[in-house]
């Protein structure tokens, strides 16, 4: 249990060649102006798998809320504990028809790009994320209760990871405008890395954990919430 950039990369690009096949045969070149060879489809994929858990390992934080009566000390066991994403196959659902309708994409092969895009990190998140705690938790109680820290919100996220796979993209020279290096990325790439972030960080908004903590004797008193990093 433990989040890798390179990891979920290729998931993604596995899913896209799985749905695709060949598609690990289409190459990209403009030696005129200085683009070497690549395939697009797994520069994508890789950037998107890097910079999301970048961003989710550095940045985003959830907190714990004590459900129940304030006993004392106690340590998360095991630390990192696996994150909940309750309902997070209908949420996924609901993502990708919400991500269509904003990327306009109306016709089957967008909708099967979106699904080998999008699915393979939503499992992989699902199935990967750690919440880690440092240290004890004072006080505790029968219960804590993890969620989505409230700062920085999902969009603030989202627009993290969608940037940092921007960045990642144009340093790799493959994807300017026309390939000119004083341009930008093309806009509908810019609108699929924001509508794929926006995705995730809403199915990473129904965490909803559950963490058992067993008291170990002493005084309650305190703050009742706690934050700490994804792994």
């Amino acid at each position: 249990m433990a989040l890798s950039g390179s990891t979920l990369g290729q998931a993604i690009w596995t899913s896209l060649q799985v749905t695709f096949p060949g598609l690990a045969t289409l190459y990209r070149a403009n030696p005129d102006a200085g683009v070497g060879t690549h395939r697009p489809m797994e520069q994508i994929a890789l950037a998107l798998g890097m910079s999301t858990v970048s961003v989710l390992t550095t940045t985003a934080q959830h907190t714990s809320a004590i459900v129940g009566t304030t006993v004392g000390a106690s340590p998360v066991t095991p630390n990192p504990f696996p994150a909940v994403f309750p309902g997070s196959g209908a949420t996924s659902t609901a993502v990708k028809a919400t991500l269509l309708s904003s990327l306009g994409w109306n016709g089957p092969a967008g909708s099967k790009v979106l699904d080998s895009l999008i699915q393979p990190a939503l499992d992989y998140v699902v199935t990967n994320t750690g919440l880690l705690f440092a240290g004890a938790i004072t006080p505790s109680g029968a219960t804590m209760i993890t969620t989505l820290a409230a700062s920085p919100t999902p969009t603030t996220l989202a627009s993290q990871i969608s940037e940092a796979a921007q960045t990642t993209l144009l340093a790799s020279g493959f994807f300017h405008l026309m390939d000119d290096p004083s341009q930008g990325l093309a806009l509908e790439l810019v609108k699929l890395l924001n509508a794929w972030s926006t995705g995730l960080m809403t199915m990473m908004s129904t965490l909803n954990t559950p963490i058992p903590v067993a008291p170990i004797g002493g005084a309650g008193g305190g703050a009742a919430t706690f934050t700490g990093a994804f792994v």
